[in-house]
């Protein structure tokens, strides 16, 4: 790594959360795939693990051909494009879905309706060949934490056609 690459890497981590590469050992892999293989037999993961849930996604999202949408709202059944805000304002038509098992999760446990202001978040990925990411999450001053219980939605990575979610509980 040269030293520009590893000054970089220094000063992104010190703005930015920086997850470890990801680990598993091969009990936990087996775990999750009996976890993710009876989700898809029951239309719903309900997560009986060992392992924090965080571990899980992001094993599934590494190794499944998935999308993860995070909502506080646990009756959705089908991703469907309604109107959302960018970042710069522009009101687009869309689903927001990523090939991450942290982002999704931002948005799955924050509560909106405690906040007033605008929330910021950002994920950058740096030398794909690395899978080296750097995120950002910002809420405004807030009263009471602004968690809640949250859904993750799954859901197959299959270009123009209807996607199967599946939920994690």
């Amino acid at each position: 790594m040269s030293f520009i690459s590893q000054l970089t890497h220094v000063l992104l981590r010190l703005a930015f959360y920086t997850p470890s590469p990801l680990e598993v050992t091969p009990e936990q892999a087996a775990e999750f795939e009996r976890i993710y293989e009876q989700g898809l037999r029951d239309g719903v993961i309900t997560y009986d693990g060992h392992q924090p849930k965080p571990l899980f996604i992001r094993y599934i999202v590494e190794n499944k051909r998935v999308v993860v949408h995070g909502s506080n709202h646990n009756d959705i059944q089908r991703l469907e494009p309604r109107n959302q805000t960018l970042y710069d304002g522009r009101i687009v038509n869309a689903v927001f879905a990523a090939k991450d098992g942290i982002w999704p999760l931002f948005f799955a446990v924050l509560d909106r309706q405690r906040l007033n202001g605008s929330i910021r978040n950002a994920c950058l990925t740096i030398n794909r060949h690395r899978n080296r990411k750097y995120y950002f999450f910002s809420v405004p001053p807030h009263v009471e934490p602004p968690w809640r219980k949250g859904t993750i939605k799954f859901s197959a990575f299959l270009p123009n056609r209807q996607r199967r979610l599946h939920e994690v509980n």
